[in-house]
């Protein structure tokens, strides 16, 4: 491939030439002056000084500008040989910060760096050096500027620490240094990049000077240092500063000991972070102490051998930035020269996890540079020299490219402008001969590159949404990850990437292992489809990380999502509609093992009672009383999350979610019950009568909900033959207990129902089990109207004897039939209904049960009607009064399952408003308001007709 030529390309290929004779290391040019101290600037041009300046000029602002601020150092440009002019302002670089006080040698910073700046810019555009010189030239003058603004920051805030160095290099801070990192460590600083550091500290040799306040210490020091380095004045700025590569950045001090960094980086540092450090290098402060402690990070960086997870979390660093080539072209107009496809990023990461994987073995790909990374993967074979030779040309044109863009405004920026002057502008310093070769050689490169990084294990599953990619790991927030989020309907996608890049960082409890984050990373992809699906993925992702951040392990969730990405979506969008019914399994995800039985997707109209079939046949597989308990509520709960999802997705009906509660609270009751009677009979012996439990309310009718608690009691019947057995009356309340204490304890598993036992006869004062002669005698004369009405709803659910439930079947039907004062009961039942008025008078028509109109004035009239034979019993009014019910009803079924009770008044979040309307079958949300304030007003209305 032909590279992009600059205006001096053939003098610059001579120069070459010299310099490789002299044996010099290209990153380091002006390293040995005396190399090429004979060949002055001009001499090197092969076009007179004036007009590569004119044409620079007229092509970069930035430029045109500072040269005439430095119209001095243009000027002796002319004459001297670059290298030898940046050494001299090296030379007195250093000379300053002995000298100049703080604020002088802070001005002395900004002036160097005008004139280094200008010396790269054209030597860079005329020919002189190549990449390598020009970033080489640009990281030796950021080392002495970030030593001399470390030395001035200590002579400010802490002179008294300071020890002397040896030769001419200038004092430290004994146990402190500062670690380059990125293109900065290696060596390749581009034009007007910033500057990535970190610092550190060893607290044993940095005790002298640190005092009893460390923290304070050292925030001061950085403080000025950075302000030294990035402060902007008349006279410019030195180098942008980025500490954010150092340990856990979100949390840790800007200086960090090293006894917490090595702490980090061995129980939770991350291959991206390993990556990162294959570029650190010591570049100010203690060398001695900087050394010492990168070595003791070469076995984090450089693993000898790398298990499964760790290898699959680097194919999974390469997969991230993988996108098809369908979703995109290559243009150059708007391309990101760095992050974009087919960029310089593609170029470092295809060279940086073979390094990871294969350079704990092999010493010799331990290389920073990426240029001399490539030729030794080439050189051992894991690359071929074609590839190597492509990436190299690659991306030297990439960062040319990428200069001329940062050459225009000084602007930290990677992107080719789509404003064709400006970029033309580009090509022009980059020695094209015209915008439309540029493009085209642009758009070339970045196919070759985004080809030989497509090929990089090719085996892996890409980790890429289908519209663009996602780069999860990192300090800061990818471009083109933002992109992608935006377009998947993202508002705030820097919350959603902050929150990422956290749990990547092992922050929660569910990211702490290294298998963890490695699935985690694999799921991104996947995570941000179905938070995408359910239309409003911020709120998702918010409900997402309140189950996600309670987790107290993550490898199981998310091993089984990455295998069944359909139970994420689930998830998703239960998390997302229904919250409360998140909250009952959120802490136990061993419930989300029940998405994958084949039965959970069968509609409840198929098999009604397979919940609780399914539970009773768990119970006998587990007598145990313990284990019994476990089993019973686990099923319990998986079978109500299975009810839930399908009434979410429209695959019951209200009534056939309503039965299958029910039916699951049977089975449970049942079980309970009968474990119950054999606890009783091996403690206390054989049971001195007979026992049913009856179901009351909406258990009694059929009708739970989700979180519905149970309304029941205990009715016995003494054994006949023998009276006097035992105190029967003690012994069947100790049972009735027992069941209770079963139904409602907490167990690992979690509790499994709520038990209200006041609609027995005797109320919250009488005994918990009821003797059946005063149960009968009871409703015979004594009952109140309430306890009638509320008698409709009864029903056995469990009975130790058949006989026995028959037996109390049947009389609750005879006192159900028998005739009535119709005058008498609309009093009483008026009487109820003003005392729920006046007690609940300001409840909205969303408060269901108590509203005017509501569910509990529904019911009382319903059951009044049907039982006092009154004359407004017709079957208009009764259909009225089933279709309120219906309606309500289903409204608080599907309210329970989605939202705690606090939340039962409007607004109700866009999706629980769809949800309402789609399960009642309107056509939206303000039609189901109107219904039911028109149903609720029609049943008020007819209250007060019937009850005069």
């Amino acid at each position: 491939m032909s590279s992009l030529l600059y205006v001096g390309d053939k003098k610059r290929v001579l120069n070459h030439r010299l310099i490789f004779a002299s044996g010099l290391p290209l990153s380091c040019p002006f390293g040995h002056p005396d190399a090429v101290s004979h060949q002055t600037f001009s001499a090197r041009l092969d076009q007179p000084y004036d007009r590569l300046c004119q044409f620079t000029a007229e092509h970069a602002p930035y430029l045109r500008t500072l040269m005439q601020r430095r119209a001095t150092a243009l000027a002796r440009l002319e004459s001297i040989a670059p290298e030898l002019f940046c050494e001299e302002i090296i030379h007195n670089l250093r000379r300053d910060a002995r000298k100049l006080a703080p604020q002088e040698l802070d001005k002395a910073l900004r002036l160097a760096k005008s004139d280094i700046h200008l010396i790269c810019a054209l030597s860079d555009i005329g020919g002189v050096w190549d990449l390598e010189e020009v970033t080489g030239t640009l990281t030796r003058f950021a080392d002495k500027a970030m030593q001399a603004a470390l030395y001035g920051a200590a002579r400010e805030t802490c002179p008294e620490g300071l020890a002397p160095n040896q030769g001419t290099d200038l004092p430290f801070l004994p146990g402190l240094f500062i670690i380059a990192m990125g293109k900065y460590g290696a060596g390749e600083l581009n034009y007007s990049s910033d500057v990535d550091f970190t610092i550190f500290f060893d607290p044993d040799t940095a005790q002298g000077w640190l005092g009893k306040a460390p923290s304070r210490m050292t925030s001061r020091l950085v403080r000025r240092l950075v302000q030294s380095m990035e402060a902007i004045t008349q006279d410019g700025y030195v180098f942008r500063t980025d500490m954010r590569l150092r340990p856990d950045p979100g949390s840790t001090n800007p200086v960090v000991s090293t006894p917490g960094a090595l702490i980090y980086y061995e129980s939770i540092g991350q291959n991206w972070e390993r990556a990162a450090l294959i570029k650190a290098r010591i570049c100010a402060g203690d060398t001695v102490a900087g050394q010492a402690f990168l070595s003791e990070l070469h076995p984090f960086v450089w693993r000898r051998s790398l298990d499964f997870a760790a290898i699959e979390d680097i194919h999974a660093m390469k997969r991230q930035i993988h996108v098809s080539l369908a979703h995109s072209g290559f243009e150059a107009a708007g391309h990101d020269v760095k992050l974009g496809r087919g960029g310089i990023r593609e170029i470092e990461f295809f060279t940086q996890t073979q390094q990871l994987i294969l350079g704990g073995r092999d010493k010799s790909l331990r290389n920073a540079q990426t240029c001399h990374a490539l030729d030794a993967l080439a050189q051992v074979g894991h690359i071929t020299p074609n590839t190597s030779t492509t990436l190299k040309s690659c991306y030297r044109d990439l960062r040319h490219a990428e200069h001329g863009a940062q050459m225009l405004g000084d602007q930290q920026t990677h992107t080719l402008p789509e404003d064709p002057q400006k970029r033309a502008a580009i090509a022009a310093l980059c020695g094209a001969t015209g915008l439309g070769e540029f493009d085209t050689q642009m758009q070339r490169i970045f196919e070759q590159v985004h080809t030989a990084y497509s090929a990089l294990f090719p085996q892996s599953e890409p980790l890429a949404a289908q519209t663009g990619s996602l780069v999860f790991t990192g300090v800061e927030d990818d471009p083109a990850t933002l992109s992608t989020l935006e377009a998947k309907g993202f508002k705030e996608p820097h919350i959603f990437l902050k929150r990422m890049r956290d749990w990547h960082g092992g922050q929660v409890r569910a990211t702490r292992s290294d298998q963890a984050r490695t699935l985690l990373t694999r799921l991104g992809p996947a995570l941000v489809e179905a938070l995408s699906s359910t239309g409003d993925p911020d709120h998702a992702f918010a409900v997402f990380t309140r189950f996600f951040e309670n987790l107290n392990g993550g490898v199981q969730p998310l091993s089984l999502f990455c295998n069944r990405p359909a139970v994420l979506d689930l998830l998703v969008s239960v998390l997302n509609t229904a919250p409360r019914l998140a909250q009952s399994f959120s802490s136990r995800v061993s419930v989300l093992d029940a998405m994958l039985d084949p039965g959970f997707a069968t509609p409840l109209r198929d098999a009604p009672k397979a919940g609780a079939q399914r539970l009773l046949d768990c119970a006998r597989e587990n007598p145990a009383f313990e284990a019994l308990l476990n089993t019973t509520c686990r099923t319990a709960l998986e079978e109500r999350l299975r009810i839930g999802v399908q009434i979410l997705t429209d695959k019951a009906s209200i009534e056939e979610a309503a039965y299958g509660y029910s039916a699951l609270a049977d089975a449970a009751i049942t079980t309970l019950a009968k474990a119950c009677e054999v606890q009783m009979h091996e403690r206390f012996g054989p049971m001195p009568g007979d026992w049913v439990v009856l179901g009351m309310g909406s258990l009694g009718a059929m009708q739970m909900h989700e979180g519905s608690d149970l309304d029941l009691f205990t009715l016995y019947r003494q054994q006949k033959e023998n009276p006097d057995h035992g105190q029967p009356a003690r012994y069947f309340s100790r049972f009735t207990q027992r069941l209770i204490s079963a139904l409602s304890a907490q167990t690992p598993e979690g509790v499994l129902y709520e038990i209200d036992m006041k609609l027995r006869p005797t109320g919250k004062a009488g005994p918990v089990a009821v003797n059946w002669p005063a149960f009968a005698a009871y409703y015979q004369d004594k009952a109140w109207t309430w306890e009638i009405l509320a008698l409709c709803r009864a029903r056995v659910i469990a009975s130790s004897s058949r006989g026995f439930a028959w037996d109390v079947t049947a009389f609750i039907e005879g006192v159900l039939h028998k005739n009535r004062d119709a005058k008498s009961m609309a009093s009483d039942v008026a009487d109820m209904l003003d005392h729920l008025r006046n007690e609940f008078a300001q409840a909205t028509p969303w408060d269901l049960k108590h509203a005017p109109g509501g569910l509990i004035e529904t019911e009382l009239l319903s059951r009044y009607l049907r039982l006092s034979g009154d004359r407004q019993a017709t079957q208009d009014n009764l259909a009225i009064l089933d279709q309120a019910h219906a309606l309500q009803s289903g409204l608080l079924q599907t309210l329970r399952l989605c939202l705690p009770a606090t939340a039962f008044t409007p607004p109700f979040p866009p999706s629980v408003q769809k949800l309402l309307a789609r399960r009642l079958g309107m056509g939206d949300f303000g039609a189901l308001e109107i219904e039911l304030l028109e149903l609720q007003t029609t049943v008020h209305r007819l209250a007060k007709q019937t009850l005069i």
